[in-house]
């Protein structure tokens, strides 16, 4: 087998033909080409044609192509460097969202806190409901030199967009929050609750004097109650009289602030001081029948503004 092939390839290497060079002068000449020769010469040209005709394609492109990876690489390197600032700037957000959350909380507790001491049906909108506008995030408007959108600028204007919305409606919270903690104080330093449940026996206005029988302004309401029934302060305060009162008896009489007063008179017992603070509910004598009175009750009185008003207007 081994011996038959290798003459069939000489055979093979034996073939070929002849090229005769027949010159105007001279003598003709022969040349010997073998198939083999040819073979490999066609095949050398069609590689070399291939090979120049591939470098011709791909050169350009690949010319292209790094050009772009050039730029991307670029694109990518600035990106990068942008990429801490923006983490940075989602930590921020984080924490304007935690204040925002805290506020809201607060602004809840104390809309709950005042409505437990605000009259039924008193406590309206300052201005009405408030709705704020619902926040869209900006548009992408960062477009890179090849025409891309890119993703991490969008991200840092976006962020930063966030943050600044965020920080405006935690203010508009903030001062929300502040207003109701002033209308909060406001509400305790206002009297609005009764100083002793009892009956009502005399009304705020004009009356027939008991004593002498002359028409009269009553400036407070009389609720009869038995002699030591604890007398409740109206509001939060400070005590600027406490002790006998012509007329009045023993007297505690409150300056609650805003311009509000409370006196309550003909008492038993005081329990308070001159200058002492008092808190809302806070017990501060016992009721009685002293000074001008024809049975044991409490005379209540609130002033504003140095004026008697109706306390009618005032409790529930």
């Amino acid at each position: 087998m081994g011996r038959w092939l290798r003459r069939s390839l000489t055979a093979i290497g034996r073939w070929g033909f002849t090229v005769m060079i027949v010159p105007k002068r001279g003598a003709i000449r022969r040349v010997y080409i073998p198939w083999l020769g040819v073979i490999l010469s066609w095949v050398t040209l069609l590689a070399l044609g291939f090979f120049l005709g591939y470098s011709a394609w791909y050169y350009p492109h690949s010319r292209l192509n790094i050009v772009k990876l050039k730029a991307d690489n670029t694109r990518l390197r600035r990106e990068n460097h942008q990429i801490k600032p923006a983490l940075q700037r989602a930590k921020e957000i984080e924490q304007l969202l935690n204040r925002y959350i805290k506020t809201v909380t607060g602004i809840d507790r104390t809309y709950r806190e005042i409505q437990k001491k605000s009259p039924p049906l008193r406590l309206s909108s300052r201005s009405g409901n408030y709705h704020p506008p619902l926040y869209r995030l900006p548009t992408p408007v960062k477009v890179t030199d090849d025409g891309q959108v890119s993703l991490l600028a969008t991200l840092t204007l976006q962020t930063a967009s966030l943050g600044e919305e965020i920080t405006r409606r935690t203010e508009e919270a903030e001062r929300l929050h502040k207003e109701l903690l002033a209308y909060e104080r406001l509400l305790d330093h206002t009297p609005s609750i009764w100083p002793v449940r009892g009956r009502l026996t005399s009304r705020f206005g004009y009356r027939r004097d008991p004593f002498n029988g002359r028409n009269t302004l009553h400036k407070g309401l009389d609720l009869a109650v038995p002699i030591g029934t604890p007398v409740r302060a109206a509001a939060h305060g400070v005590v600027v009289e406490a002790g006998w009162r012509s007329g009045y008896g023993l007297t505690v009489r409150i300056d609650h602030g805003y311009g509000y007063q409370t006196l309550y008179g003909h008492n038993s017992r005081l329990l308070v001081k001159t200058g002492q603070r008092v808190t809302k509910g806070q017990i501060i004598a016992r009721s009685g029948s002293s000074g001008r009175s024809t049975a044991p009750h409490l005379h209540y009185e609130i002033r504003v503004n140095g004026k008697a008003i109706n306390p009618a207007n005032y409790l529930w």
